[in-house]
């Protein structure tokens, strides 16, 4: 009896080890989360302003931070602000733009 119960809580134990590794990450949870670690969404940005990464759009040469758009896209971000230095807005480069790093 003692090793049908041993035996029953191994089975147990390798089930869950299989459901584990079942639920691992794959290559697209890896890449999203490589985005969402240097590109924050647009939205997230307007609500909380911290950029990750500098970027400079090379139409106009000025300096923004790279962003995820609402379409999906990585692009340069130009902040505008007011006066009292709050965030205004954000307007994108159109995708023409290197990274500063």
């Amino acid at each position: 009896m003692k090793r049908l119960c041993i035996a029953g809580l191994a089975t147990m134990a390798l089930l869950g080890v299989l459901q584990a590794s079942a639920r691992a990450a794959t290559a697209k949870d890896t890449f999203d989360k490589l985005i969402a670690k240097f590109a924050p969404g647009l939205a997230s940005m307007e609500q909380n302003f911290r950029p990750k990464v500098g970027c400079g759009c090379v139409s106009n040469q000025l300096p923004g931070f790279v962003v995820l758009d609402g379409a999906g896209h990585v692009n340069c971000g130009l902040p505008q602000f007011k006066p009292d230095g709050s965030l205004l807005g954000v307007f994108l480069c159109n995708g023409d733009f290197i990274v500063l790093r």
